[in-house]
């Protein structure tokens, strides 16, 4: 098990900020700007969770301030597994999948990450994307390890039609890449950029590559589901003052209200209902409740 609980990752980009920290908030770490530190944080809080118990459900919380990082907010979450080990529960692939069903809902995005060298129909992470979005409106597919395939394959995979998702497919490569220079023994480390450079199989307009590719559509899907939301809040609060407006024509009969009149009110009912509460509560009342206070004590 790598994660063994939720990790809640905010990032939020902070314009005129100069270096980018950390900070934890259900442990009080604030302004932290080791980023060693930040990852020994992580490791640990991780790692807590015990081989026994192997996942939680009680998320990791980080935020990251920097004026390099777009306003995201992305959750990562314990990996699909098929067989469980002797050392695992056997109920661990519910859990797994009860816990991770919880993120998957609407209107949250999925990010459905497979390995370029693992059949699409074998992965999991589109088994559950499509259980809970069943039309592809809200998920996308992420295909890492593209170097593992053949540029041809991993091309296809990209921009295949037999799992459609509306977001499409987008192609990383997450390590460096070590490639044969020329036709001797000697290797060459390339870099994500520097590896599809090589290969003009990913120069075709359809086929989406590259993390900052990937950095740009989230943008541009949280930015839209933002507009979505805000839309529906929009005619809530246009509801909520078309009701309000109705009630205080029907309570002051059109009369113009200011602040003062309508807190002059205000207070003439409050007195009232202290006057009929303390009409309602005397002395017999008092000493009633404070017999069963004093019983109560008694018996603790």
């Amino acid at each position: 098990m790598v994660t063994r609980r939720p990790i809640e990752l905010t990032l939020i980009n902070t314009p005129n900020a100069g270096d980018a920290y950390g900070e934890f908030p259900q442990l009080g770490l604030d302004r932290i700007r080791d980023f060693r530190r930040i990852q020994r944080t992580l490791y640990d809080l991780n790692m807590s969770v015990s081989e026994a118990e192997c996942v939680s459900d009680k998320p990791i919380e980080l935020r990251i301030y920097s004026p390099h990082v777009p306003d995201l907010r992305l959750v990562d979450l314990p990996g699909y597994i098929q067989v469980v080990n002797r050392k695992q529960p056997p109920a661990l692939r519910q859990r797994i999948r009860d816990l991770c069903e919880t993120y998957l809902r609407q209107p949250n995005i999925i990010l459905a990450v497979c390995a370029a060298d693992v059949d699409l129909a074998n992965s999991e992470a589109l088994k559950a994307s499509r259980r809970n979005d069943p039309l592809g409106v809200r998920t996308i597919g992420v295909i890492t390890k593209v170097d593992m395939a053949e540029p041809a394959d991993a091309v296809h995979m990209l921009t295949q039609n037999d799992y459609p998702l509306h977001l499409g497919y987008i192609g990383v490569v997450c390590r460096p890449v070590r490639e044969k220079a020329g036709r001797g023994p000697h290797e060459v480390v390339l870099s994500e950029a520097q590896y599809f450079g090589r290969h003009p199989e990913f120069q075709q307009p359809r086929v989406q590559i590259g993390v900052g590719t990937l950095r740009q559509k989230l943008v541009a899907v949280l930015e839209e589901s933002m507009r979505q939301s805000l839309s529906s809040l929009v005619d809530a609060v246009r509801s909520e003052l078309e009701e309000t407006r109705y009630q205080i024509k029907v309570q002051y009969n059109d009369e113009r209200v200011s602040p003062e009149s309508y807190m002059a009110e205000s207070l003439d009912v409050l007195k009232q209902r202290f006057k009929a509460f303390q009409q309602q509560f005397g002395k017999p009342q008092l000493r009633a409740e404070v017999q069963r206070w004093l019983e109560s004590q008694v018996m603790n």
